[in-house]
This record gives structure tokens, sequence and C-alpha cells, in this order.
């Protein structure tokens, strides 16, 4: 490994003496180059341990001088706020890595699987969840979903009737019925996207998602959040060495903020249980 490598790894390191639940796995190519490295820590083990129902994943983030993704993972607290779970640098798109990653995250999370995951769509994480995850409900992001139909359909009409057959909480006979009419009134029988969509349409139609939790969520809009709030720390020329420490800045910042909705949780009711005996006091008087 070169040297960038080297100080990224003594970074981690130095986190695993100071945290005894931190997790770190790395992996170097036929020519000892650094190719994948996974992370997490005691507080994301402890934050999916309860709240891990609902996982997240996103891997579109390439902003760094290796041009490589930075793919994330995080899940929702009972706040509803975000929380950062696994990190994994360099991740490759074949189906054989993509696999090992999901198999490392629950390695990390000693084992412990999701009731549900949401995902981009991509074609090999979709049948990695499969292979890795089976009782997991999978769910892919309605808001990529919109973002193809505009690129594949270009008539109105057709955009709303499709946009019904994503977000409606029809029944699955109204809404095969919903999906046909739209088929026949637009003649789409012979659309290979529209075919493909029906395939799959137990990913992504809310009607299909009745009885699942998903904490309200449809997309991987927080990934995309999470990936914003490092961004701030990333520049385009930032080694890897310097990303790890800022990463580590951003997550202690978004921590403090979930403590804080923690105590706030605790002292309003309080405070307004406070006013009311006050009032309640002058009123009497």
């Amino acid at each position: 490994m070169n040297g960038d490598a080297q100080a990224a790894i003594a970074f981690m390191n130095a986190q695993a003496i100071e945290d005894p639940d931190f997790y770190c796995k790395f992996q170097v190519d036929e020519e000892g180059w650094l190719a994948n490295l996974f992370w997490s820590d005691s507080d994301s083990l402890y934050d999916y341990t309860c709240f891990g129902d609902v996982l997240i994943f996103d891997a579109t983030y390439k902003t760094n001088i290796y041009n490589r993704p930075l793919a994330v993972f995080v899940g929702t607290n009972n706040h509803l706020s975000t929380m950062f779970l696994l990190v994994h640098y360099w991740l490759m798109s074949t189906l054989t890595l993509t696999i090992g990653f999901y198999k490392t995250f629950l390695t990390s999370m000693k084992e412990k699987k999701p009731a549900c995951i949401l995902t981009d769509g991509n074609d090999a994480m979709c049948k990695a969840i499969v292979g890795v995850l089976p009782k997991s409900r999978h769910r892919v992001c309605s808001w990529h979903v919109g973002n193809n139909l505009f690129d594949k359909i270009k008539d109105e009409g057709t955009r709303a009737d499709f946009g019904d057959c994503i977000y409606s909480s029809w029944s699955v006979d109204e809404w095969e019925v919903a999906w046909q009419t739209m088929v026949d009134k637009y003649d789409l029988a012979d659309n290979p996207w529209i075919q493909q969509m029906y395939r799959k349409r137990e990913r992504w139609a809310e009607t299909y998602f009745s009885g699942h939790f998903f904490g309200g969520m449809t997309s991987t809009q927080r990934c995309e959040g999470m990936n914003k709030n490092l961004k701030a720390g990333i520049g385009t020329y930032s080694k890897i060495y310097e990303i790890l420490p800022r990463i580590e800045r951003t997550l202690k910042r978004m921590r403090n903020d979930a403590r804080k909705d923690d105590l706030i949780a605790k002292i309003e009711p309080q405070f307004w249980q406070l006013i009311c005996v006050h009032w309640k006091t002058r009123w009497q008087k």
C-alpha cells in the first residue's frame, strides 16, 4: 500500500484503541493497492441495535482525488433524524464484491438484519439483497423511479398516471386496473421500459408495501443529506488520510445534534407541566 493508505489504516488503528466496538476491514488488490475500506463505530452499533428496522443505502458520492465512491449506510432514530451506520470507501460494482459489502455490514452490526431496506435500485445491489437479506423487504427509491420516468416518458399524461401508480395507496387489484388502463390509454404495451417496470412493481409501487414499516421514507434522501454533510468537509483533491478525520468531525457534530434532541424530548414535557401548574395556581388565586 502507498503512503496515503498506510496513513488511513494508522488512523483506523488509533480509533480502534479508543473504541472497543470500532469495526474496520480493508482489502487490497493484486498489485497491493487499497481496494476497499469499511468502517463503523460503537455509536453506529448502538443506534442500529435500537433503531435498525429500516436501512438506507446509497453509493453515488465521488468527490475525492481518486474519483471513487464513498458509500454510506444510514437509518433513522426515534426523533426521525438521520443516524450514520457504516461507510464503505471505494465500492466496486461487481456482484461478488457487493454481496461481500452486505456481509461485512452484517458482521459489523453483530448479524442483526434489517426488516426493510431502501436503495437506489442498482441491479447488483438488488441481487445482493436477495442473496444476503432474503427476508428483508426491499424498496427502490421513489425519487429514482420518478427521475427515470422523466427520462423515458415524454408525454405529460402518461407521467401523471404513472406517478399515481408510484404513490397511491390502492389495493393490489385497484393498482392492476389503473396500470392496465394507463397502458391501454397511451398504447404502452410494447414499451420495453414500461414492461420492465411492471415486472419490478413490487419494489417501487406504494401499493405493495402495505403492512411494511419504512419510517415514513420512500427515497434515499437521507443518504443524499448525509453526503451533503460529508461534502462540506471533503474537497475534490482530498486524499484518503485527510478525508477520514473530516468525516469523523462531521459525525460528531451530527451525533451532538441527536443528543440535543434527546435532551429536549426529556425537558419539554417537564417545562410545559411547570407552565400549566403556574397558570393554574394564578387562576385559582
